[in-house]
């Protein structure tokens, strides 16, 4: 039998109303994993960090910042103030834990456990092994025939980028 995908808007309840699974990310995860622990739904919840870390035993890179190369060579002093301006707002971010908690809450509505947890486990660092943990997932794509041509990354800033 072969899926058959469809998509939604991310409600948990209408989702798994016409379907056997159902794909969340986000807020919108966490607030339906807090819902079936809570309310003991009958689903099975899966990370998808989790396993693709038992899988690979490399980390899950959720996302990532890409800019059309052609564009990136034509306007490099806009592509430095936008990377500086990233990281000045990670740095940011750290300075200021409490008060992005406390917005997040209002935010997300999710309990401040569950955004203490959340925000202690991601990272905005691309270091050499969340490159490693994606060129790995493009390698997987690429041997089951989802993409035509291996990657090869390139990060601006880096020499041959």
């Amino acid at each position: 039998m072969e899926a058959k995908y469809e998509t939604q808007a991310p409600d948990l309840d209408k989702m798994m109303s016409c379907a056997d699974g159902a794909l969340l990310i986000g807020d919108d995860a966490m607030r339906a994993n807090l819902r079936v622990k809570e309310e003991g739904l009958p689903y099975h919840v899966t990370d998808l960090g989790e396993v693709w870390k038992q899988f690979t035993g490399e980390r899950m890179v959720f996302a990532l910042w890409i800019i059309k190369k052609d564009f990136a060579l034509e306007h490099p002093e806009e592509i430095d103030l936008l990377c500086k301006t990233l990281v000045e707002a990670k740095e940011y971010a750290a300075a200021n834990y409490d008060g992005l908690l406390k917005k997040a809450r209002r935010r997300s509505g999710l309990p401040m456990e569950v955004l203490e947890e959340y925000f202690q486990t991601i990272n905005n660092d691309f270091d050499e092994g969340h490159k490693r943990a994606l060129l790995t997932f493009y390698d997987y794509c690429y041997k089951s025939g989802l993409i035509e041509e291996r990657v090869r990354l390139s990060v601006w800033g880096e020499e041959g980028a």
